[in-house]
C-alpha cells in the first residue's frame, strides 16, 4: 500500500493551542501582502501566530517564500513556474513556495482553503470558516499552476458595500490577476500600490475613443470627424467615430495616445474603443466608404499602437470586435502591438461558445476564429464575456458555472492565454451573485477544478445548510438555462439588455413555452430559500439566506416581465405580414402586463433607502416604456383594420 498523505490539520496540530511561528524569506510588496493574508486566515481559524523576518528553529512553524529562497527547507521537487505554488511538509512543519509573488499568494490561499477558510464576498464579513475541517485537497503536498495566464475583470469601482481595497482583495482571493480599469479617476498612485500588493496588473480604458479624438476639435478641424452619407459634399459630424483615413486624424490620434500613455504610465494595455452603437457610426468619406467598420476601427488602433512604439512605449492596444466590428477586417492588417478582444454579447449563454449543437454559438465561434486567424495569438488576445453582467441578464446575474467551464475548455483548445469578463449592474449585486466572480477566477486559474468543486466550497460557508444551499444553486442554474437558450431565437441588446426581437414559427413558440416554464419554476425558488433561512442554526447563515431569498424574489418578478415581453413580441411579429385584429389586441394586452410588471419591480425592489434606487428605477422605466410603445403600436394597427363583417 502507498504511503498515507499527511493531513495539514494533523501536521499543524490545530487543536493543540500552541503558537504558530510564520516567517517569510522576502519583504517585497506581494509577499508582504501574502504574509498579511496568511496571518488573517490563521486568526479566522482561531490560531495564534507570530511573524518573523528570519527562520527560527521552532515547532509549529510555517515558512513561506519564493522557490529559490526556501528550497533548502523542503524537497524542491519540480521547478515552480510563475503564479505557481507548492505547499510541503518539512522539519519546520509547513513550507509554502511560490514561483513568484503571485504564486506565493495563491499558495497561501490554497493552504488556508484546505484548512477550511472560504472567501465568499469582499470585506471582513466575506470570510467564512468551515467547522470541522477543510474540503478536498486538504492534504500535502498542495500544488497550483495557471490554466490561463491572465484572468481579467472589468473594474469600474468595485462591489457594493465594500471599499476599493476590499474589492481588489476579493479579486485576488478569486485568483483574478488583471483588471480593465474603465473608471479613469481610479488610476491614482494609491490604487496602483493596492494592485501591486495583490499581484494585479492594470489595463486602462473602455469606450474612450474621444480621448484620442476630442470632440472639441470639431470647430477647428471638421475633417478629422466622420462624413455622413451624401456624396462629395456630405457634411461632417462629431457625433460618433472619426475619419480614420485622414492624415490629420491619425496625427492627432498619435499625439493623444502618447499623452494618455504618460498619464497612465504603468498600464500594460490601453483600450480606446469606438462608440457603443450598432450601425451608422462610421465615416463615409471617399476614402473610408470602401472600408468596413472593422477596418476603420483597426486603423485607429494601429495609429495609436505605432505612436506608442515609436515613443519607446511598447504597450499593447486593444481592438474591440463588437457589434459592427465583430466581422473581421477585410483589408487592414493589425499592428504587432494590437490585440483582439472579442465581445460576443448576443451569444447564447445556455451553451458553451464551442458547442456544435448551438446554432447561434456556432456562428459566433466561427466569427471569433476568423478574427483569430487575422490577429494571431497575442498574449492578451481573448474573449470579453459577460458572465457577471446584471444589465444583459435583466437586472440579475444567473449562476453560470457550467457554461464557464465549457467555455474555458474551448478557449484552451484555441490556445488562448487570457480571459476577460465584464462586470456591470443597474443595482447593487447580492453577495450570492458574486459566485460567478469566484468561479471565473478559480476555474480560469486551476484546470483541475470542476464547477461543483467551486460551488461546494462556496456552499460550505452556509454551515449545516451547505448541501441544501448547493442544491438550491443547482436548481437556480437549471431553471434559468432555458431562458438563456436563444440558440434559434433572435435577440439584440437594446439598452444593453438581452432583448427579444420577436419571431414566428416553431422555434419562437418553443422558446416562449420554455420561458414560461422557467418563469413558473423561478417562482418556486424564493420559498425554498425562505425555508432554509428558517431552519439555519447560524445567525450569519440566516442573514445570507434571507438576502438569497430576496434576490430570488427579484429573479422571479423579472422573469415575469421577460416572459410577457417575448410572448407579446411574438404575437406582434405574427401580425406584421398578416394583420389580425384579435392577435393584435392580445399582443397589446400581454405587452401591457409586462410593462406593469416592470414598474412593479421598480417600486418593490428599489425602496427609498437603497443607494442604487435611481439607476434601477431608470432601467425598469426604460423597459416599461418600450413595452408600452409596442402595445400602442399594436392598438393603432388594430384600430386601422376594417371591422369584421357581421353575420346576418
Amino acid at each position: 500500500m502507498g504511503k498515507r498523505r499527511e493531513s495539514m490539520r494533523d501536521r499543524l496540530q490545530l487543536d493543540s493551542g500552541r503558537l504558530l511561528h510564520v516567517w517569510c524569506s522576502t519583504a517585497e510588496a506581494v509577499e508582504a501582502f501574502a504574509m498579511e493574508e496568511l496571518l488573517l486566515g490563521l486568526r479566522k481559524l482561531g490560531l495564534s501566530a507570530r511573524k518573523h523576518r528570519a527562520c527560527r528553529a521552532r515547532r509549529h512553524e510555517i515558512a513561506m517564500g519564493l522557490s529559490s529562497k526556501v528550497a533548502s527547507l523542503a524537497s524542491p521537487g519540480a521547478p515552480i513556474g510563475a503564479q505557481g505554488y507548492r505547499v510541503d511538509a518539512a522539519p519546520g512543519d509547513i513550507v509554502i513556495r511560490g514561483g513568484d509573488g503571485a504564486g506565493l499568494l495563491y499558495g497561501v490561499y490554497g493552504l488556508l482553503e484546505a484548512l477550511g477558510v472560504r472567501y465568499v464576498a469582499p470585506g471582513g464579513d466575506g470570510i467564512a470558516v468551515v467547522t470541522g475541517g477543510g474540503g478536498p485537497g486538504g492534504s500535502l503536498p498542495l500544488t497550483g499552476q495557471w490554466q490561463f495566464e491572465y484572468r481579467c475583470m472589468m473594474f469600474t469601482g468595485g462591489f457594493s458595500g465594500a471599499t476599493t481595497e476590499e474589492c481588489l482583495t476579493f479579486l485576488a482571493r478569486s485568483r483574478v490577476n488583471k483588471i480593465l480599469m474603465m473608471n479613469l479617476g481610479l488610476d491614482t498612485p494609491a490604487f496602483r500600490r493596492a494592485c501591486d500588493r495583490r499581484g494585479i496588473a492594470c489595463e486602462v480604458g473602455g469606450h474612450y475613443f474621444n480621448e484620442l479624438l476630442p470632440r472639441r476639435q470639431f470647430e477647428r478641424h471638421p475633417e478629422y470627424f466622420r462624413s455622413v452619407p451624401g456624396g462629395l459634399a456630405a457634411p461632417r459630424t462629431p457625433d460618433h467615430n472619426g475619419c480614420s483615413s485622414g492624415a490629420g486624424t491619425r496625427k492627432i490620434i498619435a499625439a493623444n495616445a502618447r499623452l494618455f500613455a504618460r498619464r497612465h504610465a504603468r498600464a500594460v494595455g490601453f483600450h480606446w474603443w469606438p462608440d457603443d452603437i450598432q450601425g451608422g457610426g462610421w465615416c463615409n468619406c471617399p476614402t473610408c466608404k470602401h472600408l468596413d467598420p472593422a477596418d476603420q476601427s483597426l486603423q485607429t488602433a494601429n495609429a495609436a499602437a505605432r505612436a506608442l512604439r515609436t515613443a519607446g512605449q511598447h504597450i499593447s492596444v486593444a481592438f474591440l470586435a463588437y457589434h459592427d466590428t465583430a466581422v473581421s477586417p477585410a483589408t487592414v492588417e493589425p499592428d504587432p502591438n494590437v490585440f483582439l478582444l472579442y465581445a460576443p454579447r448576443d451569444r447564447c449563454y445556455a451553451h458553451g461558445l464551442g458547442d456544435p449543437q448551438c446554432p447561434r454559438n456556432v456562428q459566433r465561434n466561427e466569427q471569433f476564429r476568423r478574427q483569430l486567424d487575422i490577429f494571431g495569438r497575442h498574449p492578451f488576445t481573448g474573449p470579453f464575456d459577460y458572465y457577471i453582467d446584471g444589465i444583459l441578464f435583466r437586472n440579475f446575474v444567473p449562476p453560470m458555472l457550467q457554461v464557464m467551464a465549457e467555455d474555458f475548455r474551448h478557449y484552451r483548445r484555441l490556445g488562448l492565454r487570457e480571459l476577460t469578463s465584464h462586470f456591470g449592474s443597474t443595482r447593487e449585486l447580492a453577495a450570492v451573485e458574486l459566485i460567478n466572480v469566484i468561479a471565473f477566477g478559480r476555474l480560469a486559474y486551476d484546470a483541475r477544478l470542476e464547477p461543483q468543486d467551486v460551488l461546494r466550497g462556496y456552499a460550505d460557508s452556509f454551515g449545516s445548510e451547505a448541501q441544501a444551499v448547493m442544491n438550491l444553486f443547482k436548481r437556480w442554474e437549471t431553471v434559468l438555462r432555458p431562458a438563456l437558450a436563444v440558440c434559434c431565437y433572435d435577440v439584440s441588446d437594446k439598452g444593453d439588455y438581452l432583448w427579444p426581437t420577436g419571431a414566428t414559427g416553431p422555434a419562437a413558440r418553443a422558446y416562449a413555452q420554455a420561458l414560461a416554464r422557467a418563469a413558473r419554476a423561478a417562482a418556486a425558488l424564493p420559498a425554498a430559500a425562505r425555508k432554509l433561512e428558517r431552519s439555519a442554526a447560524d445567525p450569519a447563515a440566516r442573514k445570507r439566506l434571507a438576502e438569497f431569498a430576496e434576490l430570488l424574489e427579484l429573479v422571479a418578478a423579472e422573469m415575469q416581465t421577460w416572459m410577457h415581453q417575448v410572448r407579446g413580441q411574438n404575437l406582434r411579429m405574427a401580425c406584421l405580414n398578416r394583420p389580425n385584429r384579435r392577435r393584435l389586441r392580445e399582443a397589446s394586452s400581454v405587452l401591457r402586463r409586462g410593462a406593469r410588471n416592470a414598474l412593479s419591480c421598480g417600486r418593490r425592489f428599489a425602496p427609498p433607502a437603497r443607494s442604487d434606487r435611481k439607476e434601477y428605477l431608470a432601467t425598469q422605466n426604460f423597459v416599461a416604456n418600450e413595452l408600452l410603445y409596442l402595445a400602442q403600436w399594436c392598438d393603432r394597427k388594430a384600430d386601422s383594420l376594417e371591422p369584421l363583417p357581421v353575420a346576418t
